[in-house]
């Protein structure tokens, strides 16, 4: 610390606490069990297209919502563990990555949901 209160250059932060690695740690397996389930009910929403004729669905809505609730639900999760673990190496506050994935893949899920909900009997 300098005379006029700022932190001199390579002055250390204080560590977070093991509480913080030990709740990081516990929202990355949380963010990827919610992510596991939020695919698998992607993959069995499609059901809800079961009464669907070609001219009576939008084909291209569902296969959207499809490839959104299936597939791209791993994106915030992959990118929220990885920037998670990042920080925890570098031993900084890591435990705001996973949450913010898992708010990603609702978010994720909901869209999905919708177009493939939406789009039968149009």
């Amino acid at each position: 610390m300098t005379n006029d209160g700022v932190p001199a250059r390579g002055a250390e932060r204080p560590l977070p606490g093991t509480a913080d690695t030990v709740a990081a740690i516990l929202l990355m397996v949380v963010s990827v069990v919610v992510t596991g389930l939020a695919s698998f009910f992607g993959a069995i929403s499609v059901m809800v297209t079961a009464p669907c004729a070609p001219n009576t669905c939008d084909l291209a809505s569902i296969e959207l919502g499809t490839a959104l609730v299936v597939g791209w639900v791993w994106l915030p999760c992959i990118a929220g563990v990885a920037a998670g673990i990042v920080l925890l190496v570098r031993r900084r506050r890591a435990w705001w990555p996973p949450v913010v994935a898992i708010a990603g893949v609702l978010v994720i899920v909901f869209v999905g949901v919708h177009l493939i909900s939406s789009s039968v009997g149009v």
